[in-house]
C-alpha cells in the first residue's frame, strides 16, 4: 500500500488519501460532507483555470498565483491557439466559462471532464468584411464549447493545480492545441471562388429568395438561417424537438435538419432500408423519431449528399466552401470522418475569404473555420459545395 499523502484544501481542511482510496478523506468530517468539499475543490480549480484562460487575452504575464504549467496550458488553450487575427479579426471581448461534467480522484489528484465554453466578440480590422447568412455584420458573436480532460495534481498549499489539459473530441479521441502559426487563414481569392456561395456579389445584392435556390430545391440562405438560430445563445443547449435527438452525437443530425429547413427534399424510408445509402429522412415511416443512417451518420451523410442529393459538388479544400456548404472532419486522421458542420458565411480579408461555421455536439456558433483547423492541426477535412 502506498503511504498516505497529506493535502490541504483551499478551505483549510486536511485531506488524507491512500493508494486504494478513490477520493480524499477529510479528517473528522462525515463522508458525505468530505465528498462535497472535494467536489467544491475540483469545481473551484476548474473555474480558476477557465478564468486564467480568459485573463491571458488581456495580460499573458499577469501574476495571479497560477503555476508556470497552468499559465502555459492556459495560453496554449486560449490566446495562443486563437487564429482570429489571421482572419483579419480582433477579440474585443472574451468570456470563458466551465462546468464539471464528471471527475474521479486518486492518491495523486483528480481527472476531470469539463465543458469549456468560449464566447468572443470578434471585430473586423480595416479591410476585413464579415457576411453571415447573406447579411453583412459589423462583428461576430462567436461561441464554441469543447470537452476538456483536465488532470489535477494535489498540492500541499492550494488543493489542486492543473497539470495537463487535453481536448476530448466528439468521437472520444483527444487533441492538444498548437500555438497559432500566424498563417493566412483565408486561402482563396475571389477569382478562384467565383462560384462559391459567399462570393461578394451574391452576398451583398438583395435578390428574390429563388435566386438562392438550386435545382435540388436547396435554398442555402434558409439553411444558414436555421443553423444560425439553433446554435445561438438561446438554443445552444437545445435541439429542435421536431427531430430525433442523438445526445452527444448530433452533429450530422443537425446538418441534415438545416438542409431540410433549406428545402432539400427528403426521401421515404422504412426500417427495412433505413441503412441504404440512397435514402435520407429524419422520420422513418411507422417509427417515431427514427432517422435513416444517412441523416445522422457522418460518412453515410457525405455519401448521400455527394452522390444522390444533386445539391452539392465535392470540394476538398474546405477553405473554399461557401455558404450552405458542409464541412466534414476526421478527428483522428484515420480515414473515418466523424464530425460535420455547416458553413453559414465568410470573412473576407483583402483578396481572400474564409468560411464561418455552425454546428452541434458540441455547440458551435459563428466560428471561423480557421480557428477550428488551427486548434486541431492533425485533423483531415473534406467538404461539399452548394451547387448552383
Amino acid at each position: 500500500m502506498k503511504p498516505h499523502a497529506k493535502l490541504v484544501s483551499k478551505t483549510g481542511m486536511l485531506l488524507l488519501t491512500a493508494g486504494l482510496v478513490a477520493a480524499p478523506v477529510f479528517l473528522g468530517v462525515p463522508a458525505a460532507t468530505a465528498d462535497e468539499l472535494v467536489r467544491q475543490e475540483v469545481k473551484q480549480t476548474v473555474q480558476d483555470y477557465s478564468d486564467l484562460i480568459e485573463s491571458q487575452y488581456a495580460d499573458p504575464d499577469a501574476n495571479n498565483g497560477a503555476t508556470d504549467t497552468e499559465k502555459e496550458l492556459a495560453k496554449l488553450n486560449g490566446v495562443e491557439s486563437d487564429n482570429s487575427g489571421a482572419s483579419g479579426l480582433h477579440v474585443s471581448d472574451i468570456d470563458v466559462s466551465a462546468t464539471v461534467t464528471s471527475y474521479s480522484t486518486s492518491v495523486d489528484g483528480a481527472s476531470v471532464l469539463s465543458e469549456m465554453t468560449v464566447r468572443r466578440t470578434l471585430v473586423p480590422e480595416d479591410g476585413t468584411t464579415i457576411v453571415i447568412a447573406g447579411e453583412r455584420r459589423d462583428h461576430l458573436d462567436s461561441e464554441y464549447t469543447e470537452t476538456h480532460l483536465l488532470e489535477l495534481q494535489g498540492t500541499a498549499v492550494s488543493g489542486y493545480d492543473v497539470a495537463d489539459d487535453t481536448i476530448v473530441n466528439t468521437n472520444g479521441s483527444h487533441s492538444q492545441p498548437e500555438a497559432s502559426q500566424d498563417e493566412d487563414a483565408t486561402g482563396t481569392s475571389p477569382a478562384l471562388f467565383a462560384k462559391a456561395r459567399f462570393a461578394r456579389p451574391a452576398a451583398h445584392t438583395a435578390k428574390p429568395a429563388d435566386n438562392f435556390t438550386n435545382g435540388a430545391g436547396l435554398n442555402y440562405v434558409k439553411a444558414m438561417q436555421y443553423a444560425e438560430l439553433w446554435t445561438d445563445a438561446a438554443h445552444k443547449d437545445k435541439m429542435n424537438p421536431k427531430y430525433p435527438d442523438y445526445g452527444d452525437t448530433n452533429c450530422t443530425n443537425f446538418v441534415s435538419q438545416a438542409m431540410e429547413a433549406g428545402g432539400l427534399k427528403t426521401t421515404s424510408a422504412t426500417v427495412l432500408n433505413k441503412n441504404h445509402e440512397d435514402v435520407w429522412t429524419g422520420f422513418i415511416w411507422g417509427t417515431p423519431k427514427m432517422s435513416t443512417r444517412t441523416w445522422h451518420n457522418v460518412e453515410a451523410n457525405y455519401t448521400y449528399m455527394s452522390k444522390y442529393s444533386k445539391a452539392f459538388t465535392v470540394e476538398n479544400n474546405v477553405q473554399r466552401i461557401g455558404g450552405g456548404g458542409i464541412v466534414y472532419g476526421d478527428w483522428e486522421n484515420d480515414g473515418t470522418y466523424d464530425h460535420a458542420m455547416i458553413v453559414v458565411g465568410y470573412i473576407g480579408r483583402g483578396s481572400k475569404v474564409g468560411p464561418v461555421v455552425c454546428g452541434k455536439s458540441n455547440n458551435t456558433h459563428d466560428v471561423p473555420l480557421a480557428d477550428i483547423t488551427g486548434r486541431h492541426r492533425g485533423m483531415k477535412w473534406k467538404g461539399l459545395q452548394w451547387k448552383p
